[in-house]
């Protein structure tokens, strides 16, 4: 297996588990166009990757081309990011760690991308044929807090992060949840867990 770097750094992120000294690994993969994408992964928390799930990752993204993995247009039918190949038990897991996180008392805050999401469906209204249901933020906590399912696991690119010979993916996983809405119906929410000592949950989108 290979596991390129090793760093350590002060907890701030992206972990689930008590506070302590975090230790991230940086994986590297290598696209169908030959683009490296960079990976800094938390170690030894309930979210980290096994070996054979990066080996995994590691094949599906060298199959994968530059415009598919970096897609930021909404509504193409292109998924943003690249899924992580996992089992449903694992991703079963994944949902009792979300659940436990937002037992207590949590942050919730909205990207843009999920914020512009939210006021497009507010304007059609419900009934229209291109709304995805949501009627307001209530929708997105009420979602959040009745999570029962996670339908899949992402790693999305940070746009933010300039690297003349890399391109980095987002430290935290994104995880698709489906919960209920106040009116029992379902939806689906990428989510984030991004700062556990604040105990903050990023929605990365709206689906």
């Amino acid at each position: 297996m290979n596991r390129e770097q090793t760093a350590s750094r002060p907890l701030e992120e992206d972990t689930v588990g008590e506070e302590r000294e975090a230790y991230f690994q940086v994986h590297k993969f290598e696209s169908a166009d030959g683009t490296t994408y960079c990976w800094e992964e938390n170690q030894e928390t309930e979210l980290t990757l096994t070996l054979e799930e990066i080996e995994e990752l590691r094949q599906d993204i060298k199959r994968l081309p530059d415009d598919v993995i970096q897609n930021e247009v909404s509504g193409n039918g292109v998924l943003m990011g690249v899924k992580i190949p996992l089992s449903t038990e694992r991703l079963d897991g994944f949902l009792n760690s979300i659940v436990n996180f937002i037992s207590q008392k949590i942050k919730i805050r909205l990207t843009e991308h999920a914020k512009q999401r939210l006021k497009e469906d507010i304007a059609k209204g419900s009934d229209h044929l291109e709304s995805r249901g949501w009627s307001s933020e209530e929708d997105v906590r009420h979602c959040v807090m009745s999570a029962k399912k996670v339908e899949n696991a992402r790693l999305t690119v940070n746009k933010n992060r300039v690297d003349d010979e890399s391109v980095w993916f987002h430290c935290p996983i994104s995880f698709a949840v489906t919960g209920t809405v106040p009116n029992g119906e379902e939806r689906t929410l990428a989510l984030a867990i991004v700062d556990t000592k604040e105990r903050v949950i990023r929605i990365v989108t709206l689906l």
